[in-house]
């Protein structure tokens, strides 16, 4: 259900690139796509449509992936 959640904030070309990463890393999981999200676009736009625990959760994961920010 959050994925659907998250096609409404989040562009076809970020979802993409975000699901590019997890077939890069061999992680297909939402969790994996949420971090990259958040590290390529801030942890603001997912606390619009998801709880604080999760957005908490995602952003520990995101800290710990090695993705360039955009503009990096």
């Amino acid at each position: 259900m959050a994925i659907l959640k998250a096609t409404q904030f989040y562009s076809i070309k970020s979802l993409h690139e975000a699901f590019e990463h997890c077939l890069n890393v061999d992680i297909c999981t939402f969790t994996q796509m949420m971090a990259f999200l958040i590290v390529k676009h801030g942890k603001e736009i997912p606390k619009k449509f998801l709880s604080k625990s999760k957005v908490a959760h995602y952003i520990k994961v995101a800290k710990e992936l090695e993705v360039p920010k955009d503009g990096e």
